[in-house]
């Protein structure tokens, strides 16, 4: 990318790039500042704060629950 940056002085962009073999969108994309992503609009089905974390809870107690009992069997037992 410095190669291209030093050629473009004399011979542009598009130039220096077709030279280098290099596509222009990266020269052009590297010298952009860096943008932070946008965030993500809410989905107008979204839950609301407190279903979610409702649900998480609920989702929480049933996989702690499977592992008790995945714990608690008889490891000696054929029938589960």
């Amino acid at each position: 990318m410095t190669a291209v940056e030093r050629a473009r002085g004399t011979m542009g962009t598009a130039a220096a790039c077709d030279a280098l073999g290099v596509a222009r969108a990266t020269v052009y994309r590297r010298r952009a500042p860096a943008r932070p992503p946008a965030p993500r609009p809410t989905p107008p089905r979204a839950l609301a704060p407190v279903e979610r974390q409702r649900v998480l809870e609920t989702k929480i107690d049933q996989e702690l629950s499977e592992i008790d009992l995945a714990t608690s069997r008889d490891p000696k037992s054929t029938t589960g």
